[in-house]
């Protein structure tokens, strides 16, 4: 079983991604595996619409243990399972929260563990903002280490909303010689390359 980590910055629409990405694969219910700081695991079975509402929430942080779903996804005349791992959003310098220190502390952890890394980036905000505001350090070192060291997907996420397309084109400018996927967790828009790609890292 290979291991699939999305990392990002906070808001980037990471746990968004994991769940209309297991929708998309078919599942209509879940069982979200939450590795707590201590180390123990807790499973909750919920339906996708039920953790969306729980999961998915506007403020920065929210979350913040290593939560994760089994993917069983068809290949050739078998199957292959995928461990989908959502992760705490990471930024530039020391958050004042012990809690969220603690919990990127752990997101960097997993870095390690992964065989395959998928980068998310809100390609709105890029394009309404600018690199500089959409872009942050530690978007530079985690491609930087991932693309050496993983299976690394680099993916421009939020392109059902305005100024996606400005910010897809600024992106791939900024990450040369790192295949791009425009995406968005809402539509599922380039889904299918994307499950093409993780079943041939797998």
């Amino acid at each position: 079983m290979n291991k699939c980590l999305i990392v990002g910055r906070p808001n980037v629409g990471k746990t968004a991604f994991l769940l209309s990405f297991a929708k998309y694969c078919g599942l209509k219910e879940l069982e979200i595996r939450v590795k707590t700081s201590d180390g123990t695991t807790i499973s909750k079975r919920r339906s996708i619409d039920a953790a969306y509402s729980e999961l998915v929430q506007p403020t920065s942080h929210t979350t913040q243990e290593l939560q994760s779903v089994l993917l069983d996804l068809p290949f050739g005349k078998g199957q292959k399972t995928l461990e989908l791992v959502d992760s705490s959003g990471l930024i530039d310098g020391i958050h004042p929260s012990p809690a969220i220190r603690r919990a990127m502390a752990r997101t960097l952890e997993a870095i390690a563990l992964a065989q395959i890394i998928i980068h998310i980036l809100d390609a709105a905000l890029i394009g309404l903002k600018g690199t500089g505001e959409g872009i942050g350090a530690i978007d530079w070192d985690l491609a930087e280490y991932a693309k050496q060291n993983r299976e690394y997907l680099l993916l421009a996420n939020k392109m059902d909303l305005s100024g996606a397309n400005q910010g897809l084109a600024l992106i791939r400018k900024s990450f040369t010689g790192v295949r791009v996927y425009p995406v968005s967790a809402k539509t599922m828009q380039g889904f299918k390359e994307v499950r093409r790609h993780v079943l041939r890292a797998c």
